[in-house]
């Protein structure tokens, strides 16, 4: 990596980096707070860096971050201040009715530029490159304070972007914009962004801002259409930047996340009362960035992330704005080889044996995806998810319950451990009829193993019914499990993408065709693009058919056998430490 990149690269490895530090501690805590560093931006102007044995390098790094979160809170009031002026416009008792409402978008336009750009600031300060003017000799020079590798270091801000990315754009925004699409490239993974939007809104704001005072009438520039247009652009850039600092910290100690979620609930609601003379327009927002880890930090993770759209209606003109969903993105070529498993499992079946619909196969593979790590360490292999006909799956999860402890999380019940409705009658909104809802408890255990830092406390008590009773409080500690698999890169696979279980008695013929199916179709391309460093195989019956295949692929694996399986209470306890302590050697 190039000496003058921030560093680290990843937010997961910035949230460890900040867990670290004894300024983010409660004795020292610093965060949020009022931080000067003049002495030390003095010192760096010179040419010194600091190093990170240097008593000030870790009072930097909450200087940064607490930029971030004041740039991001600025974004926030900036976007909240347009928006409550075109509601103001709703409103009979307006200050003076002469006004013209289609005149707005020259004041709103470019504050929706300067809070997108805020939103830019935000992300790039919390990633590790801080604009900072300093004044020097009375004369205000532009510098980035940049967190790299091995230093801290201050440099002018148009000669770090010269190094780094060969030349300087004119003019600060155009310098923004060019750092973080730059710093993306160069392999900063920093939330992916339509750069070609915001690029739009600075266009405009110039435009707006200027152009127009060239010219001796309001063309082009009348019709609220104008801001609804690039008001999603905004909204994303925001809800990106507090995404991310909320794999830091959460809440967010100015709690701008708190107004901006009561905001964007908001937004759909905001219509003008006169008629805008403009054409229909369509505008789809709905390509975002991929999905990122749950909070570092808090029990609970507010993930939000814009995967589907609602319509904004301005009159006669409709807006797509992003709406707010905890919901996986399913790698099209993952879809494409499980429906072509599916067809050949279906072609193989017995007439008297039952398989889960396609539907319902891809609704189990959606929640897996959810807790899929970024970096895989260790690789759970199990057996398959317990089969689930249509009349169970037409049942859901509480919203009123599940939402208020992981919001917009998917409300679709499959007789998976990763639904948190499998196992839990209380959270459904209607009774199953037929088979149980026992769930998998033993899963849980495992779970629970995986994540546990010390093998004499796997932590049980916090996910079992007999001893949390409170459905909240489980739902909560399941939850905080299915966070720590995921930020430790702990994943369960099946080896087969329909349930083996549950339905009517299959033979060990069709078992073994069926996992060889989603072998070759499946599951063998994912451990190997996984490349996780170690195997668990849950069951013998799983070990046995697919050993050679695990054996050819040359990473380390162990069996375990199933929780379920006949054994001693001791011998049952002895495989749960196993998992404890091969997840605490490749975590």
């Amino acid at each position: 990596m190039t000496p003058l990149l921030p560093s680290p690269p990843k937010i997961e490895n910035i949230a460890c980096m900040f867990n670290l530090n004894r300024y983010f501690a409660a004795k020292n805590n610093l965060v949020g707070q009022s931080i000067s560093i003049d002495e030390h931006l003095k010192y760096m102007s010179k040419g010194k860096m600091i190093k990170p044995s240097h008593s000030a390098y870790d009072k930097i790094n909450v200087y940064m971050l607490n930029r971030s979160m004041h740039q991001v809170n600025e974004a926030c009031n900036k976007l909240w201040s347009t928006a409550e002026l075109f509601h103001a416009m709703q409103s009979k008792n307006r200050l003076c009715k002469k006004f013209d409402e289609n005149f707005l978008p020259s004041s709103t336009i470019p504050t929706l530029h300067y809070s997108n750009i805020s939103a830019l600031l935000s992300l790039l300060s919390l990633f590790g490159v801080s604009s900072i003017a300093y004044r020097s000799k009375n004369k205000i020079r532009f510098y980035n304070l940049v967190r790299t590798t091995e230093n801290l270091i201050f440099m002018e801000r148009s000669r770090w972007l010269a190094n780094v990315f060969g030349s300087a754009k004119n003019g600060w925004h155009r310098q923004v914009l060019q750092a973080y699409e730059g710093l993306s490239k160069k392999g900063i993974a920093l939330p992916k962004l339509d750069l070609k939007k915001c690029g739009k809104l600075l266009e405009e704001r110039n435009r707006f801002d200027y152009d127009i005072l060239g010219q001796t009438s309001m063309k082009g520039a009348y019709g609220t259409h104008h801001y609804f247009e690039l008001l999603p652009t905004t909204i994303s850039s925001i809800e990106a930047a507090i995404r991310n600092l909320h794999q830091v910290i959460k809440p967010l100690p100015n709690r701008c996340d708190e107004r901006f979620a009561d905001l964007s609930k908001k937004l759909d609601n905001l219509t003008i009362g006169q008629q805008d003379n403009t054409n229909s327009c369509d505008h789809d927002i709905s390509e975002m960035y991929a999905p990122q880890k749950p909070n570092f930090y808090q029990e609970i993770s507010n993930e939000l992330k814009f995967t589907k759209t609602k319509n904004l209606t301005c009159n006669n003109f409709v807006v797509k704005l992003p709406v707010l969903m905890w919901e996986a993105s399913m790698d099209r070529r993952v879809e494409v080889n499980i429906e072509k498993a599916y067809e050949l499992i279906k072609k193989d079946i017995p007439q008297s044996t039952e398989i889960d619909s396609l539907d319902i196969v891809k609704q189990v593979e959606n929640y897996r995806q959810l807790w899929k790590p970024d970096e895989i360490n260790v690789i759970l292999l199990a057996e398959s998810h317990v089969f689930t006909n249509g009349q169970d799956h037409k049942i859901g999860c509480a919203s009123s319950i599940l939402h208020e402890i992981i919001p917009n999380y998917p409300l679709c019940f499959v007789r998976f451990v990763y639904c948190l409705g499998y196992g839990e009658d209380e959270l459904l909104t209607a009774k199953i009829k037929g088979r149980k809802n026992t769930g998998t408890p033993q899963y849980w255990k495992i779970f629970s193993s995986c994540v546990a830092e010390n093998e004499n406390d796997l932590g049980f008590h916090a996910i079992l019914k007999t001893k949390t009773p409170s459905l909240v409080q489980r739902l909560r500690n399941k939850v905080k499990v299915l966070q720590k698999m995921r930020r430790q890169g702990v994943w369960l696979l099946d080896a087969s993408i329909v349930g083996l279980y549950g339905s009517s008695k299959k033979d060990q013929g069709f078992v073994e065709r069926t996992m060889e199916i989603c072998w070759w179709n499946h599951v063998a391309s994912t451990i190997s693009e996984s490349n996780p460093k170690h195997i668990i195989i849950i069951g013998k019956g799983v070990g046995d058919i697919l050993y050679p295949k695990l054996r050819n692929l040359r990473i380390p694996f162990t069996t375990i056998p199933q929780p379920q399986a006949r054994g001693a209470s001791q011998w049952q306890l002895e495989n749960y430490k196993k998992y404890q302590r091969i997840c605490a050697e490749y975590c």
